[in-house]
């Protein structure tokens, strides 16, 4: 078994630490791999799986992908796997298979088949799963053209059951005149609770113990909240009755380990009943394997992440909001409000976390964003229309970011109180009047100097260069009334250049601005811009766009501004899109405007559309004639299928097809006759934004497709992704509660870099492997220091409680907690971390690891379950000391989370391998 079947096996394992919540796609992938390249080894994992996992995501694609194998035995497995499935689970086995493996072999055709013949030979089990599964089974009839016997077309086709089905039944029931009536039919037919209770016109303690009497244990569990709302809980004999059927989960093999768990944290239970729900989880994790050797248990809490954000103080680079710091502090405190997803709220921690790999993401629209690579960003799911998180190192070109515009997070004008002047170099130099604070006219003045001035500095001089008089004018007036200072203009053919002389002026540009233009191409925005008030911001843009902007084209009203420097423009784009305007930036060659014809990079910033009258009303342009002249293009040449280029929503004309009648949609052509997506062309399904208030107003139920009430009420916009690049730099985050988002260079990203969901898995990861180890345990938390974890018992809940006040935060030594071991002696044949590997301060683990072997004469195994947005760090430094390194990584949820035991109960990976490898695949006995 070579380097790269290993590591795959390892990847196919840690694919089942995932939740992928019916998002099938993101975990076929790998599936497709290894039953491609190690056939032999995925029927029997998926078999093994069948019987030791709990995501049913993961089981159906294992079933789809094995009916649709090339080897008979899986096709076999398949068959017979296939049989034990619920309706709506076979439902979407069927439909991954023709959209993920762009197949439907006559084999699985047969299988499907088979299972719904095998349902038709016995009444009563047919009536069941009609009932539960109407939907589904009906999708598996049409889809496939399997022609349904005579009950099961009048049940499920023609709405005209036979009197005894239970489909008949439910009609009565829904009839019947009093509670008695309907508790008799629900017990004598065993009608399942999420049917009775929509028909049933009254709940009654009488219909609810017939209900709870038909209910298996997990239902009771699915449905506790729903009980609890209907007084179930109120109710002596009906609370003995849920009593019970908690007592029954705890031996159950049905039982879904955390769902008890999920099902105690949003309902609330008195704690008998709280306490019930643990002992199930409890009992069910402990079917799922034990460890039995002397273990560590060390968890990190430190925190990871980057980015540029949105502030109540501006447009900031994260890193600014660092102050100075002593070498080794890793965590800051901060009271910042920050925009998030949804508006305001406010950041209380910053970390800062040294260097770790990034992925630099670049949108269609020229939007760019550093981020670490397991960091989620918000993403919008077109065949859906929804809007998801997604890992930044599972993102594609094509995919879509979703961006929010219109932040105005804007400051207040900046203090300049703590600029010292420099003292007149010449002793007849004119003085500088020196100003205490940032002011919409010194934004405009900066604007002019960014877009067409320069900055000498032998001799000293400032001069601004235009051709439009008034420009030149408000330069000089500016300059007088900001600086006291006189400009000189000297005319130059077309142009004019306002000349200031004046060493001191430099110096205040340097020091008290930050504005250093040495090089066009070096040139920035002012942070005391960026940190300015919306007046300045404002002004600073009609300064620089009534320089650099202009018409790109006048047939359609575009709006461009060029420059050699492409981190100016991204700072304007910025700038833009925080006033609610859309722009796009791309690199162009073009000649250089010295008149020399030499072609250079430059960078091009065009507003379209809407977005451009958005910006001529929003904004404008310091020049009255280019403001007029740009104003009257702009508004006669605007049209709405051009702004469906900059600023729509793809495929939500498809999306929206599901729920929208043919009449709605010849209504829609009628007021929005430019939307060619409601025409039923297939080659424009776009809607643009500006046009959903006015769809969803008009047709409420568009409201309903996916998220677009939440794209409309939340300024959200969509920008494909056009290039990834990989990088290495700097890492900060932002802890940010309740929301755990914020706007990054416009793109909305979840402050789980900040890793406070991770550390609540991680937690979670703690409290389970603590509570199945029979053995000796010794548990730590840490960051730069070892916290002692001990519980009051020995159940997980126990655990769980005992790591309820470790909250994330701080740098991270993972070998402090191992010294600390080793100074108190104590010994250990496994480690188990819990971690990123994100290592940033001594002691380090592999160094300590050395003088805990030598110390103790012991060479525990070290298994490393990866949490949040992880590197190889630590692994990497165990592996070249020969150290034997397990790692798995977890990127899923509650549901995933049994699914660890096994490969933590092993012995070894390859103690696991071989047990899966010795799991038979079952066989068709009847061909």
């Amino acid at each position: 078994m070579n380097t790269a079947e290993r590591d795959l096996r390892l990847e196919m394992l840690n694919s089942l630490l995932t939740t992928p919540h019916r998002k099938l796609d993101q975990v076929a992938e790998i599936h497709k791999l290894i039953v491609e390249l190690d056939p032999i080894f995925y029927g029997h994992l998926a078999v093994w799986y069948q019987h030791n996992g709990d995501v049913r995501d993961h089981k159906e694609v294992f079933v789809g992908n094995l009916l649709t194998s090339n080897l008979t035995e899986h096709r076999d497995a398949g068959f017979v796997m296939l049989q034990q499935f619920p309706p709506y689970e076979v439902s979407r086995i069927v439909d991954f298979m023709k959209q993920h493996r762009n197949k439907m072999p006559r084999s699985a055709r047969t299988a499907v088949t088979r299972y719904l013949k095998e349902r038709e030979k016995n009444p009563a089990f047919f009536d069941r799963a009609a009932l539960r599964g109407r939907k589904a089974m009906k999708h598996l009839y049409a889809t496939l053209h399997i022609k349904p016997n005579v009950r099961a077309d009048a049940v499920l086709f023609k709405d005209a059951p036979p009197e005894d089905s239970l489909a008949f039944v439910l009609k009565q029931l829904a009839k019947a005149a009093t509670p008695a009536e309907q508790a008799n039919l629900i017990v004598e037919h065993n009608i399942p609770y999420t049917i009775a209770i929509g028909a049933v016109k009254q709940v009654t303690p009488t219909v609810l113990v017939a209900l709870i009497n038909s209910m298996s244990p997990q239902e009771v569990i699915n449905n506790l909240k729903s009980l609890k709302d209907r007084g179930a809980m109120e109710h002596p004999e009906v609370k003995a009755l849920i009593d019970g059927k908690l007592e029954e989960a705890q031996k159950s093999l049905r039982i879904s380990a955390y769902k008890a768990k999920v099902a105690a944290n949003v309902t609330e239970l008195d704690a008998e009943t709280a306490a019930k729900l643990e002992k199930v989880t409890d009992e069910q994790i402990k079917k799922r394997g034990k460890i039995a050797k002397q273990t560590a248990l060390l968890v990190d809490k430190c925190v990871t992440g980057d980015t540029l954000i949105c502030t109540e103080y501006g447009l900031l680079p994260i890193s600014s909001l660092v102050p100075p710091v002593q070498a080794g502090v890793t965590e800051v405190g901060l009271d910042l409000m920050v925009a998030t997803r949804n508006g305001m709220a406010k950041a209380t921690r910053l970390f800062l976390n040294g260097k770790k790999p990034v992925r630099y993401i670049e949108t269609e629209k020229g939007f760019r964003l550093g981020a670490s690579h397991n960091h989620p960003l918000l993403c919008y799911e077109p065949h859906t229309a929804t809007l998801v998180w997604r890992e930044a190192d599972t993102l594609q070109v094509g995919d879509y970011l979703v961006l929010r515009r219109n932040t105005r997070c804007f400051g207040t004008d900046v203090s300049l109180a703590d600029y010292k002047p420099k003292e007149a170099y010449q002793p007849n130099e004119a003085p500088l009047r020196v100003l205490r604070q940032m002011t919409p006219e010194l934004g405009r003045w900066l604007g002019y100097i960014v877009s067409e001035g320069r900055i000498k500095h032998r001799p000293a001089t400032v001069e601004f260069c235009n051709s439009d008089a008034q420009l030149i004018a408000d330069f000089c007036a500016l300059t007088a009334q900001l600086f006291g200072l006189q400009a000189r203009v000297i005319e130059d053919g077309n142009c004019q250049t306002a000349s200031i002389a004046s060493a001191a002026l430099l110096h205040f540009l340097d020091e008290a601005i930050g504005l250093k233009k040495d090089r066009a191409r070096d040139c920035i925005v002012p942070r005391t811009v960026l940190m300015s008030s919306q007046q300045t911001q404002r002004q600073f843009l009609r300064g620089y766009l009534a320089g650099d902007g202009g018409l790109m084209s006048r047939n359609c009203g575009v709006l461009a501004a060029t420059s050699a420097s492409e981190q100016l423009l991204r700072q304007i784009q910025v700038m833009l899109l925080n006033f609610g305007i859309i722009s796009n930036l791309k690199p162009i060659r073009s000649c250089a405007t010295n008149g020399n014809r030499v072609m250079r990079s430059y960078w091009r910033l065009t507003i379209g559309g809407n977005d451009a009258q958005r910006l001529v009303q929003e904004i404008g342009f310091a020049a009255d004639a280019k403001q007029n002249a740009i104003a009257h293009i702009v508004t006669s040449t605007r049209s709405l299928e051009w702004s469906a280029r900059w600023d729509s929503v793809p495929e939500l004309a498809r999306s929206a097809a599901a729920i929208l009648e043919p009449g709605t949609r010849h209504q829609l052509r009628q007021l929005f006759p430019t939307l060619a997506c409601f025409k039923g062309k297939a080659k424009n399904h776009r809607v643009p934004t500006d046009l959903l208030p006015s769809i969803l107003e008009a047709f409420p139920a568009f409201g309903e497709v996916g998220d677009i009430q939440e794209v409309v009420q939340s300024q959200l916009f969509l920008d494909a992704v056009a290039g990834i690049e990989e990088g290495y730099e700097a890492v900060y985050d932002l802890c940010v509660p309740g929301e755990h988002s914020f706007v990054s260079n416009g793109i909305v990203s979840h402050n789980s870099g900040s890793m406070e969901n991770a550390i609540e898995i991680g937690k979670r990861l703690s409290g389970l492997i603590s509570g199945i180890t029979e053995a000796g345990l010794f548990v730590y938390a840490f960051d730069t220091v070892p916290y002692p974890v001990t519980a009051k018992g020995t159940e997980l809940s126990d655990w769980e409680r005992a790591f309820q006040h470790i909250k994330a935060g701080g740098g991270t030594s993972i070998g402090c907690a191992l010294e600390a071991m080793r100074l108190k002696k104590q010994w250990v044949e496994q480690i188990i971390l819990v971690t990123d590997e994100g290592e940033n301060s001594a002691p380090y683990f592999a160094n300590v690891y050395d003088n805990y072997c030598r110390d103790l004469a012991v060479m525990p195994n070290v298994v490393i379950v990866k949490v949040g947005s992880t590197s190889n760090y630590v692994e990497n430094q165990l592996k070249q000391k020969q150290v034997q390194v397990d790692t798995f990584t977890f990127a899923g949820d509650y549901y995933s989370l049994p699914n660890l035991v096994p490969m933590l109960s092993r012995p070894s990976r390859l103690e696991l391998l071989m047990e899966i490898l010795d799991t038979p695949l079952p066989v068709r006995e009847d061909k």
